[in-house]
C-alpha cells in the first residue's frame, strides 16, 4: 500500500506546486452557492435511525490488529437525508454501505480501516453544499457518497470539482445534467441514470399498455429529468402525451392531484414518485377512483415501503426499477442472504446502490494501492462492478453507469408478492458530450 499523505496536496500536470485541499475549498465555496439560483430545496418528514444521525461518525474496524493499527482509515462522508420525507431513503442507503464495509470486506479496503461521517442532507442543496464542504475541509474525506436528490448533486459537483482532492462516487442522483453540463473526473456514478429509467419504458408503456398517457412528476430535477426521457421514447412509439401533472415533493394532500390526473382523456397514466410521496399519491389513487379508470406504470411505485403502507392500492402496476429481489445471480442470493441476517427482511431497492458504490472503492483503492484522486479515478474507469443487479460497469469516458433496468409488479399486498416482470438489458446513455478521458 503506497503512502497516502500526499493526497492531501495535489500537484497539477504541469508539476506545479502543490495546492492544499483547504485552499481550493475556500476557493470553491462561492461557486457552490452560485450553484443554488437554479436548485429546488424541498425536503420534510420522518426520522432515520440513530446509526444515520447527521454528522455521526462510526469505523467498520479499528485496526488493532498489528501491521493495521497504524494504516490510516479510509474516510467517507455520506451525504444524505437523515431526518424529513425522504430520511427512509437514506436509511437504505446507509444500510447498504455498511453492509458492504462490514459484511463483504470485513470492515477494511485494501488492509485500512473504514470510517463513516453521515451527514444530513434534509434533501437541500444549501444544505448539501456545506456539508459537503465540511467534509472536505474540515473532516479531510477520501471519498463522498451520495446524495439522493439531483438538485443536492448540482449543488455539490462544483465544489468537489474545485477542490480536486476527494472523489465522489454518486450512488442515487440520476439526472442527465451530472453529466451533460460541466462534467468533472472527480465524480463518478455507479447507480443509474434518468435515461436508463425512463427511455426503454417509453416503447415498453406503448407497444403493453396503452397509446394515450398522462404523465405525473414530482416537481424537481430528478421528476422533470424522468419526464425529459420517458415522452420523447413514447411519442416516438406512436403514442400521445395527454398532460403533464406536477406536483410538489412535500406534497401531503394529493386529492386535488389525483382529480386533476382523473380529469384527462388518457387510458394510461405513468407517474414519477418516490419515498412517502409514492404512499401519499397511490392513497389518493385509490380513494379517488384513480386506479379503476386508467392503467397505472411509473417508476418508485413498487418498492417494499410503499406495498406495506398502501396494500393492493398497488397491485397490478409495473413500475421501472433499478433493482430486483429475483435476479438471479450468485452476488444477488449473497446480498440478500447477508442483508436479511444483519438487518432483517428485504433490503429496499435503494440500499444496492450504496453496496455497489462501496464494491467500486474497495476494487479501485485496492487496484490503485492509494486514496488518491489521480490514482483512484483511472482505476474506476472501465471497471466492472460483481453487482447484485449484474452485469455492472463504469463508462471510461463519461465514469456514468452502464446498468440493466427492470420493470416489477406486485402480484399482491406483501413485500414477497413483488415480481421480476422485464429485463432491459445492461442500458449504455448517450455521452451527452462529455468526454473525460485523458483527464488527470
Amino acid at each position: 500500500m503506497a503512502d497516502d499523505h500526499t493526497r492531501h496536496s495535489v500537484e497539477s500536470d504541469s508539476g506545479a506546486a502543490a495546492v492544499s485541499r483547504r485552499a481550493f475549498v475556500g476557493a470553491a465555496g462561492a461557486g457552490g452557492v452560485i450553484a443554488l439560483a437554479g436548485c429546488s430545496s424541498n425536503g420534510g418528514g420522518n426520522n432515520a435511525n440513530s446509526s444515520g444521525s447527521s454528522g455521526s461518525s462510526s469505523s467498520s474496524s479499528q485496526g488493532s490488529s498489528t501491521g493495521t493499527a497504524t494504516k490510516k482509515a479510509v474516510k467517507i462522508g455520506v451525504t444524505l437525508p437523515l431526518s424529513g420525507t425522504f430520511a427512509s431513503l437514506g436509511k437504505g442507503f446507509v444500510r447498504g454501505l455498511e453492509l458492504a464495509a462490514q459484511e463483504r470486506f470485513n470492515g477494511k479496503i485494501d488492509g485500512r480501516p473504514i470510517t463513516f461521517i453521515k451527514k444530513d442532507t434534509k434533501f437541500k442543496p444549501d444544505t448539501a453544499v456545506t456539508v459537503t464542504r465540511n467534509l472536505i475541509q474540515k473532516d479531510d474525506v477520501d471519498f463522498v457518497m451520495g446524495p439522493v436528490s439531483s438538485a443536492c448533486a448540482e449543488a455539490m459537483k462544483p465544489i468537489v470539482a474545485k477542490a480536486k482532492s476527494t472523489v465522489w462516487v454518486d450512488i442515487n442522483a440520476a439526472s442527465k445534467s451530472l453529466i451533460a453540463k460541466n462534467c468533472t473526473p472527480y465524480m463518478v456514478r455507479c447507480c443509474v441514470n434518468t435515461y436508463q429509467l425512463g427511455h426503454p419504458m417509453g416503447k415498453w408503456v406503448y407497444d403493453n399498455l396503452g397509446k394515450k398517457i398522462t404523465l405525473g412528476v414530482m416537481d424537481y430535477s430528478f421528476g422533470h429529468s424522468m419526464a425529459n426521457m420517458f415522452k420523447p421514447a413514447y411519442e416516438a412509439a406512436g403514442g400521445t402525451v395527454v398532460k403533464t401533472v406536477p406536483s410538489s415533493p412535500s406534497a401531503s394532500d394529493y386529492g386535488p392531484i389525483v382529480r386533476n390526473i382523473a380529469n384527462t382523456d388518457a387510458d394510461v397514466f405513468w407517474g414519477v414518485y418516490v419515498g412517502s410521496a409514492a404512499t401519499n399519491f397511490l392513497k389518493a389513487a385509490k380513494n379517488f377512483g384513480l386506479l379503476n379508470k386508467m392503467k397505472m406504470t411509473g417508476y418508485g411505485l413498487v418498492e417494499k415501503v410503499v406495498l406495506a403502507a398502501v396494500g393492493d392500492a398497488d397491485v397490478g402496476f409495473p413500475s421501472t426499477e433499478y433493482y430486483s429481489w429475483q435476479i438471479q445471480n450468485q452476488t444477488n442470493q449473497n446480498y440478500l442472504q447477508t442483508f436479511k441476517k444483519k438487518y432483517g427482511g428485504l433490503p429496499s431497492v435503494n440500499s444496492v446502490f450504496a453496496y455497489d458504490g462501496m464494491t467500486l472503492v474497495n476494487d479501485a483503492v485496492t487496484k490503485a494501492g492509494s486514496t488518491r484522486p489521480d490514482k483512484v479515478i483511472p482505476a474506476m474507469r472501465g471497471a466492472t462492478i460483481d453487482s447484485p443487479r449484474g452485469n455492472v460497469s463504469i463508462n471510461p469516458k463519461t465514469q456514468d453507469v452502464i446498468a440493466p433496468v427492470f420493470i416489477n409488479k406486485a402480484t399482491g399486498p406483501k413485500t414477497s408478492d413483488i415480481e421480476l416482470v422485464h429485463t432491459f438489458s445492461p442500458v449504455k446513455s448517450p455521452n451527452w458530450g462529455c468526454d473525460l478521458s485523458g483527464t488527470l
